[in-house]
């Protein structure tokens, strides 16, 4: 019973490093997608001369997108308005 208890110990910390490494990869690769979609916003918005107006429901989805990033997140991430009008919204 002793031994069937260590092996099966042994082989839930072997598993642990590659979950780890698994996390490490989404997690750098979803960086490299934000990265590249805030490029492509910033290129996208440059080609915009006017200003943008939300109807009613573009302002509910980015406002419920906002506020489940957190505000700290929400400064970093969003672009297309100032945070502060998301929040006035």
């Amino acid at each position: 019973m002793e031994d069937f208890n260590n092996t099966t110990i042994s082989k839930k910390w072997l598993t642990i490093p590659v979950i780890a490494t698994i996390t490490r990869l989404l997690c750098r690769e979803l960086t490299l997608q934000n990265e590249y979609l805030r490029l492509e916003n910033k290129i996208l918005k440059s080609k915009i001369k006017k200003r943008i107006i939300f109807n009613d429901d573009e302002r509910r989805s980015l406002v419920e997108a906002a506020l489940a990033l957190g505000r700290d997140l929400m400064e970093q991430v969003v672009s297309i308005v100032k945070p502060k009008t998301i929040l006035a919204w």
